[in-house]
């Protein structure tokens, strides 16, 4: 049982790593596509991310199971990497982007769901295994603005939101328990 649950656990493994990549070259791809119709997202924002580090509201009530970076399987001693935090929340709980942005990109995805991408000039929140999107491609959000509710499409373990940050200039994923406000 246990060669069989592992060799389940790296066939998981491998379709997550596959969608990671698939998301990396996606935004790639819209990057690209944004830099060279010489679209100027930061002009349009007043709002600096930057300026946030340690003080970014909570997107969503719930506690974090899953930390950013390598993941160590306590059975299995495989190592995973996660760019971003799980937030266990209860299914339909409201989930708000954390400041003012564009909404970039709207999509599906194995091992994410739904989702959705929020420019914020130089970074990028990425919100996913959503229910519900109550935002549209291209819209301008306020802070704390509603975007969508906690669900569990493409999780594999209960509803939850996924969430990331992303340097756009590095293409690098950031821990957000540094930028998010410490809870008491």
């Amino acid at each position: 049982n246990v060669k069989l649950e592992k060799k389940a656990y790296l066939a998981m493994i491998k379709e997550l790593e596959k969608a990671r990549n698939e998301l990396n070259s996606l935004i790639e791809n819209i990057e690209k596509r944004r830099t060279e119709a010489k679209i100027e997202v930061e002009q349009d924002l007043d709002f600096v991310f930057n300026e946030w580090k340690g003080k970014l509201p909570w997107p969503v009530k719930g506690d974090v199971i899953k930390n950013f970076g390598k993941i160590v399987h306590p059975e299995y001693k495989t190592v995973t990497m996660s760019d971003g935090i799980d937030i266990q929340s209860d299914m339909g709980n409201k989930v708000y982007c954390v400041a003012p942005g564009k909404v970039y990109y709207i999509g599906w995805m194995r091992g994410y769901g739904k989702f959705i991408l929020v420019n914020h000039g130089g970074y990028i929140t990425m919100y996913a295994h959503l229910e519900k999107i109550n935002v549209s491609q291209n819209e301008t959000l306020n802070y704390r603005k509603e975007i969508g509710s906690v669900g569990e499409t493409g999780s594999l373990n209960g509803p939850k939101l996924h969430f990331q940050i992303r340097n756009t200039s590095t293409s690098k994923t950031i821990d957000p328990l540094i930028w998010l406000e410490k809870k008491d």
